[in-house]
């Protein structure tokens, strides 16, 4: 199989490998996932500077076990600073990530609503904003390494 990108031409075999994942994750909890670990914690201040972590108004949400799951056709959120939806497709191909990686990303939901693309962007709908009281940071680490963009 070959997979050209805007950056480089990948030559893989077509092993038809089952990329899915599907698991749910509360406050208080971490989740090994892929060579990643996801922890889900209440925080009282965020760090916006910290590239790997994405930070939610926990009032905002209607159901605090969030499932972490990989992309499904026609999947659509409001990301952070737009007013309407936009395909998650289509946000991918906005941020150039490629084709073979995009199975792979974590995609956070709560009652079938996604919340965030962990580590890129939260859905407007979820931000912190001067009236936020309880926050929950989602954070996505490998071995100590910074892995958001």
């Amino acid at each position: 199989k070959v997979t050209i990108t805007h950056k480089s031409i990948i030559f893989s075999r077509n092993e038809n490998i089952d990329n899915s994942f599907y698991f749910p994750i509360c406050p208080g909890e971490e989740h090994v996932f892929f060579d990643y670990i996801i922890t889900c914690s209440y925080v009282t201040q965020c760090d916006f500077n910290n590239k790997n972590a994405i930070y939610i108004d926990a009032d905002k949400i209607t159901d605090e076990k969030f499932i972490i799951r990989n992309r499904q056709n026609g999947d659509k959120f409001i990301p952070y600073g737009m007013k309407s939806t936009k395909k998650l497709k289509q946000y991918f191909n906005d941020i150039k990530i490629p084709p073979h990686e995009r199975d792979k990303i974590p995609i956070i939901t709560s009652s079938n609503e996604i919340v965030a693309v962990l580590p890129y962007r939260i859905c407007d709908k979820f931000k912190i904003t001067d009236k936020t009281v309880k926050i929950i940071e989602i954070k996505l680490t490998k071995e100590g390494i910074n892995v958001g963009k």
